[in-house]
């Protein structure tokens, strides 16, 4: 499945990316999903791809950015802010005057992990933890002995 999309980075049009997936075993239908993900906002003609997947990753790492900063600065609103409709990540600084004020409504429903700025900060310190495992260590080799003693110890128990 990578060579499909490698294909789709080296230049090649929607057609022979949907080829590729059809002469990987893929349904015409799950080809054509698989194609149509690759292409997603980038020139059919090939010459680009995974235009979305680029943009939708800047969008996460400034969500995850003001998070940690609306946690060093005890500020809970600024993440509420981010369910109160389609705002720019600014627009949830810039308008919080607003929002404070009462001329702008905040959100109707903010999830539970968002709503407590300590159990975000759990979550945003175990995903730091979790960043700083040396993967030097590793190789798949070792990790799938790890998946395979871990399925095994899982069903043992089950």
């Amino acid at each position: 499945m990578l060579f499909r999309w490698q294909q789709a980075l080296d230049g090649a049009d929607f057609i022979q990316v949907f080829e590729g997936f059809l002469a990987g075993g893929q349904s015409q239908e799950e080809s054509f999903r698989s194609t149509q993900r690759v292409f997603r906002g980038a020139d059919l003609r090939g010459g680009s791809a995974f235009t979305k997947d680029a943009a939708y990753l800047t969008g996460m790492l400034g969500v995850h950015t003001l998070l940690r900063i609306a946690i060093r600065d005890n500020r809970p609103d600024l993440v509420g802010h981010l369910f109160a409709g389609r705002l720019s990540l600014g627009d949830t600084v810039r308008l919080a005057p607003l929002f404070e004020c009462g001329w702008l409504k905040g959100p109707t429903y903010v999830p539970a992990w968002a709503s407590d700025l300590r159990l975000l900060a759990a979550n945003l310190a175990f995903s730091a933890f979790i960043a700083r495992i040396n993967l030097d260590v590793l190789d798949l080799d070792v990790f799938m002995a790890f998946a395979d003693q871990h399925e095994s110890d899982a069903s043992a128990l089950g």
